[in-house]
């Protein structure tokens, strides 16, 4: 938490921290950041706060349980083996890669094709 507070100080937002406790081995950070989204620089200062913050939690090993439309494409890079599966499911459901596709940062069609011939 002690970086969440120093990221406020150096990108000037306010925001709020709301810890639900799920169950007795999970507790939900809930982040709140509040900025004016029709000032450009002030926006711009919030996604890169955004994608900084994700990353740092990830690399805690605090894995998103809900991401939001900013981080969808990297929704699984903290759990590799969900990722292939996923991706092989989805090739089995849409061997054309019509349906959200790099949504989830599941593999697109082309990229499970090409993974495929690679292990052959």
């Amino acid at each position: 938490m002690l970086s969440v507070k120093e990221d406020k100080l150096v990108f000037k937002f306010d925001f709020f921290v709301e810890l639900i406790v799920e169950s007795q081995r999970t507790v939900i950070a809930l982040f709140g950041v509040f900025f004016d989204p029709n000032d450009l620089e002030e926006t711009e200062r919030a996604r890169v706060w955004y994608k900084d913050i994700h990353s740092k939690m990830n690399e805690e090993g605090y894995i998103a349980y809900r991401e939001t439309s900013t981080s969808t494409s990297e929704a699984l890079n903290g759990n590799p083996l969900l990722k292939d599966l996923l991706s092989r499911i989805k090739k089995a459901l849409d061997e054309n890669g019509t349906l959200a596709p790099g949504r989830y940062g599941i593999s697109k069609h082309e990229d499970i094709m090409r993974a495929e011939k690679d292990v052959s």
